[in-house]
């Protein structure tokens, strides 16, 4: 019954014999077919902190000036 049919190929860790491109052995559950390796992950570029402060601050201080003038 373990005879090879045209379709099939011995697994490359335990020599069953396995379907053509199978993703791993249906025997000893290894994995045939090697996974491309994910890119790894930089991070983004920033805003510098010195930045961000200045909008912050610009922003409250232009909220703060119209909010005056309404009231003036």
């Amino acid at each position: 019954m373990d005879e090879q049919q045209p379709d099939n190929q011995p697994c490359k860790y335990c020599g069953r014999p396995i379907p053509s491109g199978a993703p791993f052995c249906y025997y000893c559950g290894r994995e045939l077919i090697a996974r491309p390796e994910r890119p790894m992950q930089t991070e983004k570029n920033h805003w510098p902190l010195w930045l961000t402060l200045i909008g912050v601050f610009g922003g409250a201080a232009v909220i703060l000036f119209v909010m005056f003038q309404l009231l003036h």
